[in-house]
């Protein structure tokens, strides 16, 4: 028995950090697919909605939700996802993958924030420190406040993304629908992406795809409904707040892989940036998860 727990936790501990990994390794597909966000994102959804019901049908997963209402609501829940996804991805095409990956990392504290106006009440005193040290990681990130330079531009578009992934996850908390599967209601947040980006889709020329596919098909397999189909299997063998922790690690994972595969040398200014808010938002996970 002891044995079998001690496996099974392991296991999950190996699901976690196989997901952060490829979330961070997303960041990745930024620089080396030549296409506007939008088109990534819309590209990469259709791929993993494929992936997710495939892995759904397999896994035995019923597809159905209790109530029409729960399903439009997860469209509209995956229309903000969508935003998040494109707009993390224009962030990282404007400036590096430290400074997208990290501006992302401001969620948790917005979060926070964000569920504090929903209950018509003052933020506690630690958020409010947490938010400030949050700042001061953001203004070490940019080195100039110079639009032109790309850098206030990419952590301009990372917090908005971050708010648009903070909005979706307290909108989901909120859902009468979440004790469904979690990897049902990404199918249905997935189409609601789908469908806010066919514009993207239907517009860009076959050329562009024909020379773009691989990398499309890994990003949607490997680098969105893997590490999804890993994070959800890991918070089943371990507590949520090991699976936050763990997966807070995308931060370094992704800043690494954009050194070796893209040559992204991040300033030690940005590092320190990093830094803050990693910390601050383990610990606003922490906080949330008690």
């Amino acid at each position: 028995m002891v044995r079998s727990v001690i496996a099974t936790r392991k296991q999950g501990i190996l699901h976690a950090h196989l997901a952060a990994l490829l979330f961070g390794g997303t960041a990745l597909f930024a620089k080396l697919i030549p296409l506007a966000a939008d088109v990534i994102t819309f590209w990469r959804t259709v791929v993993a909605m494929f992936v997710m019901w495939l892995l759904c049908r397999l896994t035995g997963r019923s597809m159905k939700l209790e109530r029409r209402r729960d399903v439009y609501y997860q469209i509209g829940l995956g229309a903000m996802f969508g935003i998040h996804w494109a707009t993390y991805y224009a962030s990282i095409q404007v400036s590096t993958v430290a400074i997208g990956i990290t501006s992302l990392f401001v969620a948790p504290v917005l979060s926070v924030l964000i569920e504090a106006v929903m209950r018509r009440e003052w933020p506690n005193v630690v958020d409010l420190l947490l938010c400030g040290v949050v700042f001061l990681g953001v203004l070490c990130l940019i080195p100039n406040f110079d639009w032109n330079s790309g850098y206030l531009k990419g952590v301009v578009l990372g917090v908005i993304s971050a708010l648009f992934l903070a909005l979706r996850q307290n909108l989901h908390h909120r859902s009468r629908a979440k004790n469904s599967s979690s990897l049902v209601l990404l199918f249905y947040q997935l189409i609601g992406i789908a469908v806010l980006f066919a514009y993207a889709g239907v517009g860009v020329p076959q050329d562009d795809l024909k020379d773009n596919w691989v990398n499309l098909l890994l990003l949607g397999v490997f680098f969105t409904a893997i590490p999804h189909f890993l994070n959800v299997s890991a918070l089943r063998e371990l507590e949520a707040k090991s699976v936050l922790i763990i997966t807070s690690l995308m931060v370094p994972y992704g800043i690494v892989l954009g050194l070796f595969f893209l040559d992204e040398v991040p300033a030690p200014r940005t590092l320190i940036g990093c830094l803050l808010v990693m910390l601050a938002a383990t610990a606003e996970n922490l906080r949330m998860r008690r």
